[in-house]
């Protein structure tokens, strides 16, 4: 459990999970979601906090699948630019309502 906690930690930029997943990869990833098979199947034996520790990881590894996916995404569709393009975006017509 202990284990599994410190590798889903591992993905996220911070201990609490309020930063954007930073050290993504595939490999930390496939290694976080075998951790989590070997509690699932232990899952009778945990206690009450472990329990709850546990559908915790199991949310936060979901939400790290989503943003890999999405980051895969995106860095397909981006190809080697790396830059989101808005082409109706009109620079004069933005300037003016700051100026």
């Amino acid at each position: 459990m202990t284990r599994l906690t410190k590798q889903v930690k591992s993905l996220y930029a911070d201990s609490k999970y309020e930063m954007p997943a930073k050290q993504l990869s595939e490999a930390a990833l496939t290694k976080a979601n075998t951790q989590k098979d070997k509690v699932y199947k232990l899952r009778g034996d945990l206690s009450k906090a472990q329990q709850k520790a546990f559908k915790v990881d199991q949310q936060q590894l979901q939400a790290a699948k989503k943003i890999f996916s999405v980051q895969d995404t995106l860095n397909t569709e981006l190809g080697d630019d790396q830059v989101l393009k808005d082409e109706g975006f009109k620079i004069q017509a933005f300037n003016n309502d700051f100026t």
